[in-house]
């Protein structure tokens, strides 16, 4: 794989240019993109929300849902210490909950948070195979690092998006679940972790997650290159470059 420099800002990223702000220092290589799941490779599923809000008779789709969890990431950047309850309250509000309902509404989006991931985070991102297939075919070096539950690599494996080693989906080095680690995002052991497992330094490496707080500024406590995944345009911060598709991580590393 070629070398892949650092750019010195988003000047030098047009395509990421929508929100700039400086990306990284300019001596360091690139080897390897480490890429979160949830947010940005697979979202919690409209119907398994309509499902335990029937009562309140909200029927959500599939773009209400998707934007109803980055309000909820927003609302979690806010308040960190909050970070459950701001997310589930932003959340409610962006499927269209009323406010009078809005209390229920949470309780019962906490039962369903609450159960496997795997079966609420089952909505992949629209260019999410493609984008992860054209970032291996390009030699670039993969892995995943998500605060899950035990079932990430599984999940991702049935949707066939990546896996460790050969399989249906993309080939990725590393799997890095916050419940089999033991450390959970922002904590700097679970990036060690995954750049231990794939023998780089973190000057060697880019992430992609959607949270500032747990994604980009964990990622860079320990000498990552954050991307932050905003498909809705909701950060401002000029701090760090934004995206809002895996489709374009391509055109940033090489």
């Amino acid at each position: 794989m070629q070398g892949i420099r650092r750019c010195s800002g988003a000047a030098d990223l047009p395509h990421l240019a929508f929100r700039p702000g400086t990306v990284c220092e300019n001596a360091a290589v690139i080897r390897a993109v480490l890429i979160d799941a949830g947010g940005v490779m697979v979202l919690p599923h409209h119907e398994r929300v309509t499902g335990v809000l029937r009562d309140l008779e909200i029927d959500v789709g599939a773009d209400a849902a998707a934007r109803a969890h980055y309000l909820g990431v927003a609302a979690i950047d806010r308040d960190p210490p909050g970070r459950a309850a701001a997310y589930l309250e932003a959340f409610a509000t962006g499927i269209g909950v009323r406010p009078l309902d809005r209390a229920k509404a949470v309780r019962e989006l906490q039962v369903l948070w609450s159960g496997p991931a795997i079966d609420l985070w089952s909505q992949v991102l629209d260019g999410t195979a493609e984008g992860l297939r054209t970032l291996a075919q390009r030699g670039h070096r993969l892995g995943v690092i998500s605060n899950a539950d035990g079932t990430v690599a599984e999940q991702l494996g049935r949707h066939e998006l990546c896996q460790v080693g050969e399989g249906a989906g993309v080939e990725v080095e590393v799997v890095a679940d916050s419940f089999v680690v033991g450390y959970a995002k922002p904590a700097p052991e679970i990036f060690h972790f995954a750049l231990d497992v794939m023998g780089l330094r973190p000057s060697e490496a880019l992430y992609i997650g959607d949270s500032v707080w747990s994604d980009v500024e964990g990622a860079e406590s320990v000498g990552l290159t954050a991307l932050h995944f905003d498909p809705l345009r909701l950060c401002e911060s000029r701090e760090h470059a934004h995206l809002a598709s895996l489709l374009e991580v391509a055109g940033f590393v090489d």
